[in-house]
């Protein structure tokens, strides 16, 4: 099941994530490295905005025992993107390197903005 999201051109937003295994308990990601892409469709290989955990700045473990994170959505992130619905996939590979899907391919709509402040 996945978590669609939504965010108009130029805005500020975070996302939270809850990263927790099967049973809904908290993964451990301490050393973690978490990867959002948002791309045309599923079967493109162009990538429209990418935020990884490596760069603090997008993609914060707010609580790495608890499996908490923060993305970090900035104006020039989409202020250039065609307003349209997109997909994106989140995906987190463990200090293991075990890689798991956080969240499957789901809905990324970025909506037209009227007022600009």
């Amino acid at each position: 099941m996945g978590t669609n999201l939504t965010i108009a051109k130029g805005e500020n937003s975070t996302v939270n994530l809850q990263v927790s295994d099967d049973t809904g308990a908290a993964v451990n990601i301490t050393g973690s490295t978490i990867t959002l892409t948002v791309k045309d469709d599923t079967d493109e290989s162009a990538v429209r905005l990418q935020k990884v955990s490596t760069n603090p700045s997008e993609i914060t473990i707010t609580d790495a025992v608890g499996g908490l994170a923060e993305v970090y959505f900035v104006p020039a992130d989409t202020v250039a993107i065609i307003a349209d619905t997109y997909a994106y996939d989140i995906w987190i590979e463990l200090a293991g390197g075990e890689q798991f899907q956080i969240i499957p391919v789901s809905h990324f709509k970025i909506l037209e903005r009227i007022t600009v402040l």
